[in-house]
Order: C-alpha cells, then structure tokens, then sequence
C-alpha cells in the first residue's frame, strides 16, 4: 500500500522516539533536548507547508499526475525531518557554521531517509517517495550536491522539484543566520542556477508561478479538501497529542 497522508503519523513516529528516554534512542532525536513538537513545529511545519505549496504548483506545471503531486508535496512537507537529529547548537546557530558543522548538517537527508525507511517498515506501507526526497533533495543537477553527488536526470524527479522549492523558500525566509532576501534577487539567484545547481526544465515553469506574489500560500483541492487543510491539522499540537493518547 502506498503511504499517502501519513504525515501525521510520521511526525507522532518522530515525536515519540525523540521523548523516549536516552538509552532506548536509536537515532531520531538523539542528541535533541527539549519539547519534541515544538522542535518539529520549529524545523518542519513552517518552511515544510510553504515548500509543499510550491512543489504541488510545480508538479502540476511540469505535468505530473494529481495523485503523484499530492504524493509530491507530503514528501516535500516532510523533507527535513532528518534535522530532528541534530543538535540544536547547529540547528539554531546565529553566525556562520564551522566546517565540522556544516559536515554534520549535511546527514540529515541520510538521516530523514532512514526514519522514514524504519516507519514504513513498521507500518508496512510503501513511503518510498517521501524517503527518497528526504535523501536526495540537496542533489545539485551539475553533481555538486549531497549526499551522493548526482547529477541530471540520475536524481529523482520529486527531488528536483522540491530542492527548487526548498531554495527559493530558503533565501526569502529570515534565519538566525541571515535575512530574507527580496524576492526579485531569490529569483534572479534561481534563473542564475538553471542547469548549475536545478534542471533547467523545472526553473522556467517555477519563475513563471512565482512571479505571482501569492505562490506558495495556498494549495488546490486534493480529493475533496485542501492538502493546505490537512497540513493545519498536522501541524496542530492538540491533534498530534491525541494521537499519542488513541495508541496508550
């Protein structure tokens, strides 16, 4: 069975791994101290709805199937929850990362990959998209990328999509780090990257949905209710908590 709308079962999977007490860890949230669904509140809700947003529009402009986009953008919603186990000194760090940092960082789409691996073997449901762009959404199209360095149509569709997505929501969000950017220069900077960093297939039809101010705050109906709908859901804390108590 194909796992789809089971995000909120992997973010309670998540959630509860990271409360268990340290010796009974085995990855996910190891090294994490803290209020588990504010952390994923924090790392995955925010900046996972906008780039679910994005790559729905972007699926659908590139000519993927309703099903596959609705699939897509779970995937895309989900894609940096290998971040769950890092430290919060790196994840919310104000100031450049150190080298041994930034080598750190770049585990979490292996991490994320084997989370969502270990939860569809648990479930017994095939989330192998969401895996996938979990692992591969820091591929560059020119083979500059990580965690595997491939490069053109080596990496997955879904995952060139989203790492487009990802980027552009990256530079017009405020980070501890740095400001947002205007989003005239995060276009410029995407059009610049076409054939370097994305497929240059992709880049034209992102530009041209971005151009309107309003891309990426709203999704279209998916089977009778809106993707955007169901990612409140997930996102609200009293939902994910009665979860926990229906499995007590």
């Amino acid at each position: 069975m194909v796992g789809v709308g089971v995000s909120a079962s992997i973010l309670d999977f998540a959630a509860r791994r990271m409360g268990k007490p340290e010796s009974a860890r085995t990855g996910m949230g190891g090294q994490v101290a803290g209020d588990p669904y504010e952390l994923i509140h924090s790392l995955v809700l925010g900046h996972g709805r906008r780039v679910a947003s994005m790559a729905f529009e972007l699926a659908g402009a590139s000519g993927l199937d309703r099903r596959r986009c609705a699939l897509l953008a779970e995937a895309a919603y989900l894609h940096d929850l290998g971040k769950l186990d890092l430290p919060a000194s790196i994840l919310f760090k104000v100031g450049a990362l150190t080298s041994a940092e930034r080598l750190a960082l770049q585990i979490h789409p292996a991490s994320g990959y084997r989370f969502v691996n270990r939860f569809a073997a648990r479930m017994r449901i095939d989330c192998s998209v969401i895996a996938s762009v979990c692992l591969h959404h820091h591929e560059q199209w020119d083979g500059s990328g990580y965690p595997l360095g491939l490069a053109g149509s080596s990496i997955p569709r879904e995952a060139q999509i989203v790492a487009l997505a990802d980027v552009f929501d990256a530079l017009v969000s405020g980070r501890s780090y740095k400001p947002a950017w205007p989003r005239p220069e995060a276009l410029l900077a995407i059009g610049d990257d076409a054939g370097k960093r994305f497929n240059p297939e992709l880049v034209a039809p992102f530009l041209e949905l971005a151009a309107d101010p309003l891309f990426g705050c709203a999704l279209e109906p998916i089977g009778g209710c809106t993707l955007d709908f169901a990612l409140d859901a997930v996102a609200s804390r009293a939902f994910v908590s009665s979860l926990l108590l229906s499995r007590h």
